[in-house]
C-alpha cells in the first residue's frame, strides 16, 4: 500500500496535467510510475537552479515526524566540475582551456 499525500497530489495537478499534454496520454491515470510517483507520493520538491530556474527534483522518499529532511543545495549546473573531472583525468589546464576553446568542453 503506498501513501499518498492528499496536499502534495493536490499541488501536483497542474504538473500532471502538463506531463499528460506532453506525453499526449489520455488522462494522469495514464502516467508512467516514474513520473507519477514522485508528483503524488509528495517526493517531488521545488528548488531555484541557476539554468532552469525553479524545477522540481526527487527529495527524500521517506518522510519522519521529527527529523524532517529538505534540499538544501541545487545540483551542479552544466559543466560545473569539468576542470576538476579532466584534471582528474591527466589533462593539464592548458589542454582544458584548449577544449574550452574549441567548445569541446
Amino acid at each position: 500500500t503506498r501513501y499518498i499525500d492528499v496536499r502534495a497530489a493536490a499541488a501536483a495537478e497542474p504538473a500532471a496535467a502538463l506531463c499528460v499534454l506532453l506525453l499526449r496520454l489520455p488522462s494522469p491515470r495514464e502516467l508512467p510510475p516514474d513520473i507519477a510517483e514522485p508528483l503524488y507520493l509528495g517526493i517531488a520538491t521545488d528548488i531555484e537552479t541557476t539554468a532552469f530556474g525553479k524545477t522540481q527534483l526527487i527529495a527524500q522518499p521517506i518522510k519522519m515526524s521529527r527529523t524532517p529532511s529538505e534540499l538544501k543545495v541545487s545540483p551542479p549546473e552544466k559543466g560545473e566540475h569539468s576542470d576538476e573531472i579532466l584534471g582528474g583525468l591527466g589533462l593539464s589546464a592548458e589542454e582544458i582551456a584548449d577544449l574550452r576553446a574549441r567548445n569541446v568542453v
